[in-house]
């Protein structure tokens, strides 16, 4: 027994000095004897990164996530995330087979503690790389990125990064960045930074034009070559880097500046005026001997912007395998111009309702696609990058965004109220793995035919033997609806829908039915696969506000009266007429019947889950959801909605109280009568976390790949 009991200790022993040398030397710090000690554990070799681990230098493919500062009822400069839901977060991160995190700025000593933290108590760690943000209203105001108020912000934003990670800050007040005690040195777990931002390309054109004295530079560190302005720029923030950290730490790690295809150094005939404004070039930033770690080159690459993955020439021909793929085609020919490694340090697709861009050739669109979907392209795109010969490649992103907008439904909501509600029309809120669903530990409602959750305090209107019954949540107006005998093949039903007394009418033509009050949208019910919403030609702000752009017409010219007209598809603008250079024509215009509601299960547990589903059948009941953005709402949580935007000249919100619903059979007799709708609003959202599907396929290749 006794030598039994010795075999275990030293057995423990062992097993606890493994878990010291794993948690504490899983990577290395190496001193350079010929450079007064400067140590690296990172470095640029060819087109590849190495990491130092246990003393050896191995070659490491960057697999991970982008994650941002915001979780809903907050936006990115409150910096709300708790120490708990990092640790949470960095669990499920490592879980997914990621090796590394990406932030874009400082955040909360809240986020470098968890972070601390996580990688001293497991024994697979977590690698980040440092970002360092650029104030894109001081970019606007500014528009030279020499001004002090630009280059001095952005190398002192730089230093503070650089405290930041060896924990030797703290940082002051300054509303809508972090603040705080920065204590703990991750610094041993910092593989690089990358400076800036997607560079604006009127940025970019404009201080090469004001600056042609100042594009060259020769630092102790990063010096250029045959370099423009803006990349001159570029090269000063990065060499004041470099110094500060190798005088203060006596430490240097990998460094990258932001890019992505609007400013990148390939020639594209076929792309938008606005976006071949300028190019920014890292091979015109080079390292000099002693820069020890070296650079990367960043980009942030999307399969669907700009217009040039559909319209370049070279990127629609067949590759080796025969398969059409611009987004490889792109890669391709990025890493074969970079002679350093090549991140893609954002990628991805949003499983959103709401679509931006379409992509034709594989369908990688921004948005109006399921988590599944989402899941597949992504495993598509890491294998892309790997493929392509880039060092690594970040997804965009961890988590949702509620307080995110995008170009074709930015001004259909309310800037200072977009956290508080999730817009599943705006592709922009649902790029990340993570989600966030309404309610504290469930949804109020699932569309999934299962009428459980509905009780009678839910009905609010009959119609003979239908009866309609409503909730709603911080994403969705509910229905259900409940008829003996319903055969959803053969059903056809109309509900009629009013918000505003600024529009509607109190009959449509169309379909043959009145109304008791001016009907603003038509919910129509119609099969499975012809089922839809409408909107009153005189509400329909796509006409308003997209008329000139698409079809370059006059809104006003042939808008409909107040109380006149008839009910017309819900539709996103996706692209403008482009002129296609090797061609000499514009392509034609490009948009989306958003109206058109989807057939499925919409509850997340369900085996045939269907995240982007509208409407679901039970026994004699139909379930149905209703993205708040589809009915122009502008705010759920205060209750606004658009005002008359052609009276007003502009886009702009009014207060609603109810919302009146009715129900009948088209081409009925009888004028159909409508109910108040009422819900309380609320200045805190409720929410609660869950994986999407796309996450499993992200950790499948993810472990696929190294």
């Amino acid at each position: 027994m006794r030598k039994y009991i010795i075999a275990c200790t030293v057995l423990y022993l062992i097993f606890s000095m493994y878990i010291i040398i794993s948690i504490n030397f899983s990577t290395t710090y190496v001193s350079l004897p010929s450079s007064q000690d400067i140590q690296i554990f990172s470095k640029a070799s060819g087109k590849d990164i190495l990491i130092n681990r246990y003393g050896k230098w191995e070659k490491t493919y960057i697999k991970g996530v982008d994650i941002g500062a915001a979780k809903p009822g907050a936006f990115p400069g409150d910096f709300a995330v708790t120490k708990e839901e990092y640790l949470r977060w960095f669990k499920q991160i490592a879980k997914m087979n990621a090796n590394t995190i990406r932030v874009y700025t400082i955040l909360s000593p809240d986020f470098y503690d968890a972070f601390y933290t996580y990688n001293k108590t497991h024994l697979r760690k977590l690698y980040l790389i440092q970002g360092v943000w650029v104030n894109e209203e001081d970019i606007l105001r500014e528009k030279d990125a020499f001004s002090p108020a630009i280059i001095e912000k952005f190398k002192s934003d730089t230093r503070q990064a650089i405290d930041v990670i060896h924990g030797n800050i703290s940082i002051e007040p300054i509303k809508g960045e972090a603040d705080g005690a920065y204590t703990k040195d991750i610094s041993k777990w910092v593989i690089g930074y990358i400076l800036g931002i997607e560079w604006d390309g009127e940025f970019v054109k404009y201080t090469n034009e004001h600056h042609s004295e100042l594009a060259e530079y020769s630092g102790t560190y990063l010096q250029t070559v045959n370099a423009n302005p803006f990349e001159s720029f570029l090269c000063r923030v990065g060499d004041a880097a470099v110094a500060y950290e190798t005088d203060t730490y006596k430490k240097q790690r990998l460094i990258a500046f932001s890019n992505w295809p609007t400013t990148d150094p390939l020639a594209h005939s076929n792309e938008e005026e606005s976006v071949n404004l300028g190019e920014v070039d890292t091979e015109h930033i080079k390292a000099t001997d002693h820069f020890y770690a070296g650079q990367f080159a960043s980009y942030h690459a999307y399969p669907y912007y700009p217009d040039f993955f559909e319209f370049q020439k070279e990127y629609q021909q067949p590759l080796q395998d025969g398969e059409i793929n611009p987004y490889k085609s792109y890669l391709k020919a990025l890493t074969a111009h970079h002679t350093l490694p090549v991140v893609i340090s954002e990628y991805g697709v949003p499983s959103s309702r709401g679509i931006a861009r379409s992509q034709s050739s594989n369908g990688y669109d921004q948005g109006n696609l399921t988590e599944k979907e989402q899941g597949k392209i992504l495993t598509d795109m890491t294998k892309i990058i790997h493929e392509a010969g880039c060092a690594g490649g970040l997804v965009f992103s961890w988590q949702d965004e509620w307080f995110k907008r995008t170009w074709n439904t930015m001004d259909y909501s309310l800037p200072d109220y977009r956290a508080y509600w999730s817009d599943y029309q705006t592709n922009e809120q649902s790029f990340g793995l993570l989600t966030f669903d309404p309610g504290r530990k469930k949804s109020v409602c699932y569309v999934d035919g299962n009428t459980s959750e509905w009780d009678k305090d839910d009905v609010f209107c009959k119609n003979g033997s239908i009866t309609v019954s409503m909730k709603s949540d911080e994403k969705f107006l509910y229905f259900r609806i409940n008829r003996p005998g319903l055969d959803i093949d053969n059903e056809s039903l109309l509900i009629p829908i009013d918000i505003t007394q600024n529009s509607g009418i109190t009959r449509s033509e169309k379909y043959g039915s009145a109304f008791e009050r001016p009907a603003d949208f038509l919910l129509r019910i119609d099969g499975k696969k012809n089922s839809e919403i409408l909107v009153h030609n005189y509400f329909d702000a796509f006409t308003y506000q997209f008329s000139k752009m698409l079809f370059r017409k006059d809104p006003y010219s042939n808008h409909f009266e107040k109380q006149a007209g008839d009910f017309i598809p819900i539709r996103l603008a996706l692209r403008a007429p482009l002129l296609v250079e090797e061609t000499g024509e514009y392509s034609d215009p490009s948009y989306y019947n958003t109206g058109r509601l989807v057939y499925g299960n919409a509850d997340p547990k369900a085996p045939d889950y269907n995240s982007i589903a509208d409407f679901c059948t039970g026994e004699n009941d139909i379930e149905i959801r209703i993205p708040w953005g589809l009915l122009n709402i502008m705010d759920p949580s205060s209750k606004k909605v658009m005002d008359d935007f052609y009276n007003l000249n502009k886009i702009s919100p009014q207060s609603f109280d109810d919302i009146y619903v009715g129900i009948a059979e088209p081409d009925s007799s009888e004028v159909i009568k409508m109910y108040p709708y009422d819900y309380e609003p609320w200045e805190e959202p409720s929410y609660h976390e869950r994986l999407k599907e796309s996450y499993s396929f992200v950790q499948k290749v993810f472990q696929d790949i190294n």
